[in-house]
């Protein structure tokens, strides 16, 4: 009896990753999922506005230099001044760059020439305000930099010194990838104030201790725009006991915090992290929300909703939308990939950004996006593996300028506690990608004979992709988890030195059960993937079972 043969094809990627990784072979062409990625957005065209939707591989390089010592938890680029870029990092160095990326500056040090740990840093109202800490007196105090518009000068201890209010309190905080999450959040909320998170965990005073509080700062115009206090408040605002403030955001006229159970040196809290709903007027909040998870680092306002980072400090994260009363609703779950710190959240248009570090499918310290800019289609894509080298957290995001409207204009800044910098897009860099379709489910023993690959361009020098075939279980190759597979014939300019823009792979890849497709891009030059990827097969015996 002749081999029975089969077809699949990989005809669309815009749905995301998948929640689960097999998929009967029958269904391959209906999907538009896929199992794993990195440093792939089907969002990021070739050469024009419309041809969207295939594998493009991104490149990120750091522009930084040597003047960048700690990790960049916050990055501002204000309407004021003439610095393109402004970087707040953990050490207490403000640090800046021009509108082409260079110029790299040390601005100032807060906490003096050596830096005192950084908790906070936000630009409001011509002044670029950073929260210090002191490791010897455990407070915090809030220096600020400006006039932007004008000859700016450090005012150290700004809010303990100059308008004379409470320290804050300097309470620990977990520690993702090694990186300690800011105790300190600040938000500019559409009321004019800029909102600053504190957790009293020192002071004698019976009312605040053991709660987190609220206070915010309001300036107003003399000599220079935002150089004279107006009445900014500490303690505005009582949180529940045993509630660590992490992140502070708007919501609508609204402003809502995000806090963590305080976890007294254990991994985690008692308790669940939790929603604080304040129409900025009362005396305590209007709603209390209950999430699921104990771990939380991030909120974000866009397009009306509230989008919400949950999950684990150790390894594993939900995306989560707030729907209104008591409903929270998972969007995504990424059990491989790291929480983002309160600075690495980003949106632009209809997408959602968040940093990260992922072990799956390779190590990378990375940057993941929920939706399309121009389609509603739901689904996550890992985007960006940027230059920290795998083992870098991204700690921030920001959309740093007006780019060609189909580009992914972002700043990334990462850090692995050693080493530190903030990468910005560039074609010629040099940043391994990775696809992995979804496993397919065959059902019998089967055989790969040929995988047919389609290009947008011609394959030219600095352009390397590695095919591998895995199953997840494999009779030939004993491979479970996909780590080493079988690789087909490397492409590349040597291998196939036509100009090819279509590639057709001859294979003999055998498996029992299942298999699985992995691209793996390297080199200088992006070689865009178009779909469909056609994959030929045929069944080795009859199913028997």
């Amino acid at each position: 009896m002749p081999a029975k043969p089969f077809t699949i094809k990989i005809n669309s990627i815009m749905g995301g990753k998948s929640p689960h990784r097999f998929l009967p072979y029958q269904l391959a062409g209906n999907t538009n999922k896929f199992d794993a990625s990195l440093g792939i957005d089907p969002d990021q065209p070739m050469t024009s506005f419309t041809d969207m939707g295939v594998l493009m591989p991104t490149s990120f390089v750091d522009f930084t230099s040597t003047l960048l010592n700690g990790a960049p938890m916050w990055l501002m680029s204000p309407p004021r001044g003439s610095e393109l870029l402004y970087s707040y990092s953990t050490l207490g160095r403000l640090n800046s760059w021009n509108t082409s990326f260079g110029g790299e500056a040390t601005v100032t040090t807060t906490g003096g020439t050596q830096g005192n740990a950084a908790q906070g840093g936000a630009y409001y109202n011509n002044y670029i305000y950073m929260a210090y800490g002191s490791s010897e007196t455990r407070s915090v105090d809030i220096a600020r930099w400006g006039p932007l518009d004008g000859t700016p000068a450090l005012q150290e201890s700004w809010w303990g010194s100059t308008i004379a209010q409470t320290p804050l309190d300097d309470p620990d905080f977990p520690t993702v990838e090694g990186i300690t999450l800011p105790n300190h959040p600040m938000h500019v909320h559409n009321d004019g104030r800029l909102y600053i998170g504190d957790f009293d965990s020192s002071t004698s005073t019976a009312a605040t201790r053991g709660r987190g509080l609220i206070h915010y700062i309001q300036t107003e115009f003399a000599t220079d725009e935002g150089a004279a206090d107006n009445g900014s408040q500490y303690n505005a605002l009582d949180l529940p006991f045993n509630q660590m403030p992490v992140d502070i955001e708007s919501y609508g006229p609204d402003l809502v915090t995000l806090t963590i159970p305080n976890p007294n040196g254990a991994t985690f809290g008692s308790g669940n992290a939790m929603l604080h709903f304040w129409d900025t007027g009362s005396p305590s909040p209007y709603r209390h929300v209950n999430l699921q998870d104990p771990a939380a680092s991030a909120l974000l306002f866009h397009n009306g909703l509230l989008y919400i980072w949950s999950g684990s400090y150790t390894q594993g994260h939900r995306l989560s939308v707030y729907r209104g009363g008591q409903t929270v609703e998972q969007l995504d779950y990424l059990p491989y990939a790291e929480l983002p710190p309160a600075g690495a959240v980003a949106a632009k248009g209809n997408r959602i950004y968040w940093g990260s570090r992922t072990t799956y499918p390779t190590n990378g310290s990375c940057v993941y996006a929920y939706n399309h800019k121009n389609a509603n289609i739901p689904g996550t894509h890992n985007i960006i593996n940027s230059d920290g080298g795998g083992s870098a957290l991204v700690t921030s995001l920001l959309r740093v300028r007006q780019d060609a409207f189909n580009n992914t204009d972002l700043a990334v800044g990462w850090s692995d506690t050693s080493n530190f910098g903030i990468d910005r897009r560039s074609a010629g860099a040099t940043n391994t990608a990775v696809f992995r379709s979804m496993n397919y489910q065959m059902g019998a023993p089967f055989r790969i004979t040929k995988i047919i690959i389609p290009f947008g361009e011609a394959i030219t020098s600095n352009q390397t992709l590695t095919v591998r075939l895995y199953e997840s279980i494999d009779s030939d190759v004993v491979d479970p988890g996909g780590t080493t597979g079988v690789a087909l014939q490397t492409i590349n300019n040597t291998n196939f030195s036509s100009s090819e823009r279509r590639v057709e792979l001859d294979a003999d890849f055998r498996g029992l059960n299942d298999f699985q497709m992995q691209l793996k891009w390297s080199g200088t030059n992006e070689m865009p993937v178009l779909l469909p990827i056609i994959i030929h097969g045929e069944f080795t015996k009859e199913k028997t079972a």
